[in-house]
């Protein structure tokens, strides 16, 4: 299927003290994260946006722990699975999302 972006923005995913950069996109029905670095296993990750359960502003960790930031959102699927993002501008994000 071939889907226009909506919006598309860099952004770090972090899962723990793990982290990749890559890119975020949102399609009409799609979200997907592209990292530059596919071999830490961070991404290619898509899924529906029918799929999103809650979507939140939470804090970025250095090291995995320590709060740095709140420029982050968390994505929680209705899997129970959760994906946090670092970006510009997470009010956006979380409007259009939400």
């Amino acid at each position: 299927m071939n889907e226009s972006t909506t919006m598309s923005t860099f952004a770090t995913i972090q899962q723990g003290v793990a982290h990749a950069d890559g890119i975020l996109t949102l399609s009409e029905d799609l979200v997907r994260f592209t990292a530059n670095n596919t071999q830490l296993g961070l991404g290619p990750i898509e899924f529906s946006r029918d799929s999103i359960q809650s979507i939140t502003r939470c804090f970025a960790k250095g090291g995995g722990f320590i709060p740095v930031g709140r420029d982050s959102i968390e994505i929680r699927l209705k899997n129970d699975k959760k994906y946090q993002f670092i970006l510009a501008e997470p009010h956006s994000w979380i409007d259009e999302l939400s």
